[in-house]
């Protein structure tokens, strides 16, 4: 059975960045590991847009999805444009755990700036999502390239009446962000990011002081946001209580985590998406879609294409779902 596409009774408040991306339910894809339609996919599971992630280096300071499908790849846009053309919509990732991030490889600003509006032209999409985890978080070099880059396109938008649409999206403990996570925050607003969006990874914890962790993933992210909230006041000094709230996003990891001790249910998940409601933040998201439909036996690791639990194909979808797509 096909879930419905639901909106939320309640209002989401406006506030955030003044190019803050349209709040709701978007989960990531991973667009190198199959050649799934993405229409198809959402048609299924009842999500109307979706995180596509990542766009990484691939020759050096060469956009490329995963460091396998360059920008002229036919295939990635024929399917971007089917998701469009269904009613969907997408953000564009960029980053990720794998691969080269392109702020490293592309040694000039211009540079850099060129690749991601390239991006932004070939596909149509003004949604940007900038994922920073390990070492980037903490390499200021390239941070700096990254933001300034970025302010450029942004700019560039603006003057054309087409706006560019940030988020940021970082590792996070229930205890909130942690200093690198912060670092990266300040470093785009000092370089002049309109960041619409802090999107926190509630996931892969790997601390045994948060264990055991069964029936509680969800209140940790809960925990987790709530926690961001509170630091990113600091930061964005002229957004009010509501618009803090409309600024975080939060993606947990579906199933199995990558610690295995983690697995994230429905029942968080439908924990997580009454509080998401409740408090009205700007996003909502999962790792991934691709997972989300039980592996067909059993299994005590995370895989790339099922969940590791039981529930039937897009469950987690569904109980997302009521935040509204």
């Amino acid at each position: 059975t096909v879930p419905p596409t639901t909106t939320p009774t309640t209002t989401v408040p406006t506030g955030g960045g003044s190019g803050a991306t349209t709040p709701g339910f978007v989960p990531y894809v991973d667009m190198t590991l199959s050649s799934d339609s993405l229409a198809a996919v959402a048609t299924s599971s009842g999500v109307r847009r979706l995180t596509l992630g990542f766009v990484v280096s691939g020759a050096p300071c060469q956009a490329s999805w995963g460091g396998y499908y360059g920008l002229d790849d036919p295939t990635i846009k024929a399917r971007i444009d089917g998701l469009v053309a269904a009613g969907g919509g997408a953000i564009v990732s960029f980053g990720g755990a794998a691969n080269q991030e392109l702020a490293r490889t592309c040694t000039s600003v211009s540079a850099l700036a060129a690749q991601y509006q390239a991006v932004i032209d070939r596909y149509g999409l003004r949604d940007l999502d900038f994922e920073v985890e390990a070492s980037d978080q903490t390499d200021a070099v390239s941070l700096e390239r990254r933001f300034e880059a970025v302010a450029q396109v942004q700019a560039a938008g603006l003057a054309a009446g087409r706006p560019v649409r940030v988020s940021l999206t970082l590792p996070v403990l229930p205890t909130g962000l942690t200093a690198a996570g912060l670092g990266v925050v300040r470093a785009a607003v000092a370089n002049g990011v309109d960041v619409g969006t802090v999107n926190v990874m509630a996931m892969d914890y790997f601390d045994p002081s948060w264990a055991p962790y069964a029936g509680k993933l969800g209140g940790y992210a809960i925990q987790a946001v709530t926690a961001v909230k509170g630091q990113l006041a600091a930061l964005f000094p002229g957004r009010g209580d509501a618009a803090l709230w409309r600024t975080v996003g939060v993606t947990p990891m579906l199933g199995i985590n990558d610690n295995p001790a983690e697995v994230f249910t429905t029942a968080d998940a439908a924990q997580l998406t009454a509080f998401a409601r409740q408090k009205g933040l700007g996003r909502l998201s999962m790792w991934s879609i691709n997972r989300d439909k039980p592996c067909g036996r059993a299994t005590t690791w995370t895989e790339n294409s099922c969940s590791g639990v039981a529930d039937p194909a897009w469950a987690f979808s569904a109980a997302f779902l009521p935040f509204g797509t």
